[in-house]
């Protein structure tokens, strides 16, 4: 494996993306499963810490998305995905009713949880967020969603958060 070099300024571009990242709102504005990516070329595999600096660059961004959708008067989601198997899927989405995907979205995999893995369970709080996971072909997927803010990603028909 080749040693990942230029680590501090890659973190350094990451969290400068994080705080400039503007969604520039528009009145007739919609999202159709708008996503970001931070861990693009899949680095959180390489070692725990380097997931971990990902992990918080997503709960960050996630914050700075929400607040930035504090005027925007129409319904929304938003929520982080984190795959346990390939970080590079990892991202934040928003999603409002659009003329192209169903609005909310809703899914049957997704099952409220409160048990994280012991790699990043001190980064979430779980008084401030609500996390669901799903299982599909050996690959875990979480889903955090944070409690107070958007429309719920619709867990199972007696789950819904």
């Amino acid at each position: 494996m080749k040693k990942f070099r230029g680590k501090r300024r890659y973190f350094r571009n990451m969290w400068s993306e994080i705080y400039r990242y503007d969604l520039d709102l528009e009145e007739d504005m919609w999202f159709a499963f708008k996503h970001h990516h931070l861990d693009f070329y899949g680095y959180g595999k390489d070692s725990r810490k380097q997931r971990r600096e990902h992990i918080k660059g997503h709960l960050a961004l996630l914050d700075r998305v929400l607040e930035q959708l504090e005027p925007f008067q129409k319904p929304y989601q938003a929520w982080i995905t984190l795959n346990d198997t390939y970080p590079e899927y990892d991202a934040v989405y928003i999603h409002s009713n659009n003329p192209y995907d169903p609005f909310p979205y809703q899914s049957e995999h997704l099952h409220l949880t409160t048990d994280l893995p012991n790699a990043y369970r001190d980064l979430i709080d779980l008084t401030k967020y609500n996390v669901a996971f799903s299982k599909m072909n050996e690959q875990v997927c979480y889903v955090l969603k944070v409690k107070e803010k958007g429309l719920a990603v619709m867990l199972n028909k007696n789950e819904r958060t």
